[in-house]
């Protein structure tokens, strides 16, 4: 059979009125390229990326200054953790018995002060086309970005099982202007890859699998409702037959469809099958059952899960503590990350699974190291600090040392582009590979060396 002489003509795809209306755009009607894929073994067999949102205070957590001014060193006293000589917070309880259990990066560095552009460039490694301007507006996504974490194992390290292979919950991000910031999305890669979004509270005794969707939108019974229109217009119109029989039409939705009934994506998500006792550990609030929801997702075979602490950047769960930063980080941030990341690593290790699976903790920045006078600190992506622990990662280590006011590194200094290297290494992912986008222009998928230090040998 000849294809080419079966290709409809741009007249007739514009007739098949059925196919926008399903939300099919040419990109995704049309298959895409077969690529060179550049992948190992990997160390990780998943991840899960636990943001903080807005930038939590190192300086006030785990990079504490006791001998520094009291406007440098502020409120918070240290308390000794399982390395000998090594000072948390006084608040973080748990994750201080913890921390011979992870690596601690202590002098992440960039240069980007706006919330979306280090968002953006922390959760791609590569600087967003629209920096963004301090304390005017945070930049506007674009669909030249380079795609977030989850987006590009979706595309290149996509899952078998019949589970989504990224989600991000337990929603998105928006920032002070209401707007979405960049390194969320597919972005070049096409919306195709998006990690899928659970828009749903796992605290909520309602919460239930609707709150998936493909794009914002998009809901399962919505999907079903074009799965049924797509029916009605295969039996309707010979052309999208011909289409099909063609191999131009896309399989996007019917696997979505399937992916998001399955029995297994359904299991995953009901967290009523938890026993109470775990769930208080995690804690009964929106992160810690977050942080819960995605030790399920991951046990069921998603590869790469993002757990949002804060949506926005001025609430309960937001880490932009221009003033008060002391209160919030005491009553409502710590007590409610605590518990939940600290869980999230026991749990991980009780049920074998922290061997294989790779745990990231990350802001887009710091905070000042002076206190300004209303009580705050301010945005510092000069020196911050991340953890990582799991897969592949060395256990008990601290990497860099930050000056005496936690404001420059002193000692290895490490960039977004370094740790997202080193994050896809551990997951099999050449960071050194090309990456092709929807006009099929070349780009490097990342512009940085692993950090080797973190490596298990």
């Amino acid at each position: 059979m000849n294809l080419n002489a079966l290709r409809p003509t741009r007249r007739e795809l514009l007739a098949v009125g059925g196919l926008s209306a399903l939300g099919l755009s040419l990109p995704q009607v049309l298959r895409a390229e077969n690529e060179n894929l550049r992948t190992k073994p990997p160390r990780a067999k998943s991840a899960i990326l636990v943001y903080l949102f807005g930038g939590p205070s190192h300086i006030d957590m785990w990079d504490m200054k006791p001998d520094a001014p009291a406007e440098v060193r502020g409120e918070f006293s240290p308390i000794a953790t399982a390395i000998p000589g090594t000072v948390y917070c006084e608040y973080l309880l748990q994750l201080a018995k913890l921390n011979d259990r992870y690596t601690l990066i202590r002098t992440m560095t960039h240069d980007r002060n706006v919330h979306g552009g280090a968002v953006g460039f922390v959760l791609t490694g590569t600087r967003t086309n629209d920096p963004g301007i301090p304390g005017v507006r945070g930049p506007d996504a674009s669909l030249d970005d380079h795609p977030c974490l989850g987006a590009t194992i979706n595309r290149y390290a996509p899952t078998k099982a019949q589970v989504p292979t990224a989600i991000t919950l337990p929603w998105d991000m928006v920032d002070g202007q209401g707007r979405k910031p960049p390194g969320q999305t597919a972005a070049l890669l096409g919306s195709k890859y998006d990690p899928w979004i659970i828009q749903a509270d796992p605290n909520d005794k309602k919460f239930h699998v609707d709150g998936l969707s493909l794009l914002p939108g998009i809901s399962i019974d919505r999907l079903r409702d074009r799965q049924g229109l797509l029916g009605q217009i295969d039996r309707q119109h010979s052309l999208v037959n011909t289409i099909a029989s063609a191999g131009l039409m896309n399989d996007y939705y019917q696997h979505a469809f399937s992916i998001l009934t399955s029995a297994e994506t359904q299991q995953a998500v009901d967290i009523s099958h938890e026993p109470d006792e775990l769930r208080d550990r995690y804690g009964r609030n929106t992160f810690g059952q977050s942080c819960l929801l995605g030790r399920r997702l991951i046990e069921a075979g998603v590869r790469f899960v993002q757990v949002n602490m804060g949506n926005r950047l001025f609430n309960d769960y937001g880490w932009d503590t221009h003033s008060n930063n002391f209160p919030q980080h005491r009553d409502k941030l710590i007590p409610k990350f605590d518990p939940g990341f600290s869980t999230l690593l026991t749990d991980l290790e009780e049920r074998g699974l922290l061997d294989e699976t790779l745990v990231i903790g990350m802001g887009e920045f710091g905070r000042t190291p002076k206190v300004s006078k209303n009580g705050g600190r301010d945005h510092w992506p000069q020196c911050y600090s991340v953890i990582l622990a799991g897969a592949g990662v060395n256990r008990g280590l601290e990497l860099g040392r930050s000056d005496e006011h936690a404001a420059y590194p002193l000692e290895r200094p490490v960039t977004p582009e370094e740790l997202v290297a080193t994050i896809y290494d551990l997951l099999g992912i050449d960071p050194a590979m090309h990456i092709r986008d929807r006009q099929n222009r070349d780009h490097p998928l990342v512009r940085g060396e692993v950090v080797s230090e973190v490596l298990l040998a």
